[in-house]
């Protein structure tokens, strides 16, 4: 529904405020889902959605870098 950020960079503080309301999100996926097995978490404030990948689309792992 909405979202509001606001944002205060003084010498001596930084401060950031978030408000979000309800939101909806749609992404395509190249494989067929099944919706009894995705999981989502609420933690510290992130939001996990777990959804498996059907065995015959799963590729090879990749390693990738994080800084």
């Amino acid at each position: 529904k909405s979202k509001s950020e606001t944002e205060a960079k003084e010498e001596n503080y930084y401060r950031m405020e978030r408000s979000v309301g309800t939101f909806y999100r749609r992404l395509p996926l190249p494989f067929e889902v099944r919706h009894d097995q995705i999981k989502a978490t609420m933690k510290d404030g992130v939001l996990e959605v777990r959804i498996p990948k059907p065995a015959e689309t799963r590729s090879e792992a990749k390693k990738i870098p994080v800084a």
